[in-house]
């Protein structure tokens, strides 16, 4: 629940581009023809696209999300485990020292 409403409140900023970003993946995509354009968005055009506009910015956003999502996964693993072993050593080398 936490995750979807700090999803829905995100950075108005960065709105635009993530969704421009979605669409246009989703569109090369899907052969959904929609006369939508992101970058003259207003909020009031998102509620006009409806489900075809709404499954190629979901579409749009796994194509994007999943890869990126996997490629930070093995980046955040590596420094994690860069500070465990540091962490480690650092406990090893004060034992020694007592």
């Amino acid at each position: 629940i936490a995750a979807a409403i700090a999803t829905w409140s995100s950075n108005p900023f960065n709105w635009l581009l993530f969704y421009y970003i979605q669409f246009k993946i989703g569109t090369f995509f899907l052969p959904i023809d929609l006369a939508f354009d992101p970058a003259k968005w207003q909020v009031s055009d998102f509620m006009d696209i409806g489900w075809q506009g709404l499954s190629i910015l979901i579409f749009g956003g796994a194509v994007l999300g999943i890869p990126l999502a996997v490629i930070s996964y093995f980046i955040a693993l590596y420094f994690v485990r860069r500070y465990r072993k540091r962490k480690t050593m650092r406990m090893l080398s004060k034992r020694k020292k007592l």
